[in-house]
């Protein structure tokens, strides 16, 4: 699932089609767009690749044999919160009256910076919970070829110039309260010579800010 059908082929659609080239197994497999779908000849299994948008359009939805094993949430911080992966597992999740019908359901995104964001608390409230477990993916633990040494440059880069974006976007720390309004304050004085400048360019404005949603 991505939250948007739109983004679905060029994304998750066409990943898993780059993984079955990869493996040099097409033969084995029937790729349709319309519905979006991979179906592996030998015994039938499919993968299907949903939008989130409209969950009453699928929510009938059934698989002609069997039941759904894996449902992964791609980019799941980018969904309307965790209620709307809650409602897709309604729908994909049933055991369509096959006995012992386990099933996985895998959520994989990027931790944004802020503590706020709804991923963020659901991955805190589910720590400790036996059901689930929790992975922590980043640069640095997944083989260099996938991703590049000019990747491994940026990074370096940022480690070195802008440690709190290489903390988030690259080490996948959660590095903000979700409360600031500008993350580069600093209290200091105004010079003399900084206010003579100031006055001297013009450059001076006054203004009110309402304070509608903070002071």
């Amino acid at each position: 699932t991505r939250r948007y059908s739109s983004d679905r082929e060029h994304t998750i659609f066409e990943q898993f089609c780059r993984i079955i080239a990869k493996h040099k197994d097409g033969d084995n497999w029937t790729v349709t767009k319309a519905p979006m779908r991979c179906t592996y000849k030998p015994h039938g299994t499919s993968v299907y690749f949903f939008g989130s948008d409209n969950p009453l359009s699928n929510k009938s939805f059934t698989p002609q044999v069997g039941y759904v094993a894996l449902l992964i949430h791609e980019e799941c911080d980018e969904m309307a919160g965790v209620s709307q992966m809650d409602d897709a597992e309604n729908t994909y999740l049933r055991a369509n009256g096959v006995e012992q019908a386990n099933a996985l359901d895998v959520k994989i995104f990027n931790p944004p910076a802020s503590r706020s964001n709804f991923m963020n608390r659901y991955v805190e409230e589910m720590r400790g919970d036996s059901s689930c477990a929790i992975f922590d993916a980043c640069y640095l633990n997944v083989p260099r070829e996938w991703l590049g040494d000019r990747f491994f440059e940026r990074a370096e880069w940022f480690k070195e110039n802008k440690p709190e974006i290489y903390r988030n976007k690259f080490l996948g720390e959660v590095t903000g309260t979700g409360g600031e309004l500008f993350d580069n304050v600093t209290e200091r004085e105004i010079t003399a010579e900084e206010w003579t400048q100031l006055n001297e360019s013009g450059k001076v404005w006054q203004g009110c800010d309402f304070g509608y949603e903070h002071p």
